[in-house]
């Protein structure tokens, strides 16, 4: 697929090829999982993260379930073309007891009801440091409407990931930097030349507020130095141009956003891009900016995830550190979901479909 498209004056196009699942291949017994961050950690290496993940095996192109886990996670090369990915066996991070999540549970949290999801992430000094979502969890057959956000937190940890600790903040120490009636921030995070990592972060509109959007998208930042404490994070108001102390003083920056998306710098657009699947309506899309504080663009669609009547795609993102030829070319990936008749039956969902854009 060819398209042409202008923003901000400056004339591109694109081409996009589907590329394979990749991760379907493993040594783990790992026969789905959605989420698919990835986060550079050292030359040549990624921590890529996951979410609900399912182990067992397949038989006559159908799953059998043996093994329920809230999240995984696995190290893997980035010095290979990604699309190496859909045919090598990649090896999960477990211990004895299978596979071993990369978010920890509290002693007092109730496994069967609340759910981990990893979020977005960078390095600092060696340590990986990601935001993850903590979810409660109730009993439907609609993927779409079994869960509810009860705020955001931060991970820290080192390789070999042995020892991975959920972050305690501000002057009462909790594992809840944003809790559920904040603005969820997490969902993409940079690292920027200029001393700040960046997070974004979003909320669903009150029913009462604006109509032609479901969900806006506010931006925090921080210096590493400071990532652990809440109290260091400051957020951008576009009235002012300046950054706020209260995420309820920041302002929108743009719409639609779901709980997952990408931010980097393309240094062959010389353009921020972000990436994400656009909520509700299965297509992918890009915005560009300037300036991480935008003005951003429209969304302009790279991609129409076309699937049967109640099979839901989402969670689409950028896997920088796998771009070619300065940015020239970028990979994304995606998930697909349905109810678990339809996973059982189609082995082909479930799993981080990849997608490459070569801008032309």
């Amino acid at each position: 697929m060819v398209f042409n498209f202008s923003a901000y004056s400056n004339e591109f196009g694109f081409k996009v090829q589907k590329e394979c699942n990749i991760f379907v291949h493993n040594k783990n017994s790992v026969i789905g999982h959605d989420g698919a961050y990835s986060i550079p950690f050292k030359p040549g290496f990624s921590l890529w993260t996951f979410g609900d993940t399912l182990t067992g095996k397949i038989v006559n192109d159908k799953r059998e379930f043996n093994g329920f886990y809230r999240n995984s996670a696995a190290v893997v090369p980035f010095d290979i073309p990604i699309k190496n990915l859909c045919k090598n066996n990649i090896t999960y991070l477990s211990d004895d007891n299978g596979i071993k999540p990369i978010i920890p549970f509290l002693a007092d949290e109730d496994t069967k009801t609340i759910a981990l999801w990893p979020m977005s992430g960078i390095e600092i000094n060696g340590t990986v440091y990601f935001y993850y979502s903590i979810i409660k969890s109730q009993p439907t057959n609609d993927p779409m409407n079994s869960f509810t956000v009860m705020g955001t937190g931060l991970v820290k940890a080192t390789e070999p990931f042995k020892t991975i600790d959920r972050v305690k903040t501000g002057d009462i120490k909790t594992i809840y930097f944003w809790e559920k009636d904040d603005i969820h921030f997490g969902i993409g995070a940079y690292k920027h030349k200029d001393g700040y990592i960046y997070i974004f972060g979003e909320k669903n509109f009150e029913k009462s507020e604006i109509k032609e959007h479901f969900k806006y998208c506010r931006l925090a930042r921080v210096k590493p130095d400071f990532i652990e404490d809440i109290n260091y994070y400051t957020y951008y108001s576009s009235k002012t141009d300046s950054w706020v102390k209260s995420a309820k003083d920041s302002t929108n920056i743009f719409y639609d956003t779901p709980g997952e998306m990408s931010i980097s710098f393309n240094r062959y657009l010389n353009k921020f891009i972000a990436i994400y699947s656009e909520f509700l309506n299965n297509r992918i899309v890009m915005i560009t900016a300037d300036k991480i504080t935008g003005p951003w663009s429209e969304p302009i669609k790279l991609y129409d995830c076309k699937y049967e009547e109640g099979i839901l795609s989402y969670a689409a993102k950028e896997h920088p550190e796998y771009s070619q030829k300065n940015g020239k070319i970028i990979y994304i990936t995606y998930c697909t979901n349905a109810t678990i008749e339809k996973l059982i039956n189609n082995t082909d969902l479930y799993w981080p479909h990849l997608i490459s854009v070569e801008f032309i």
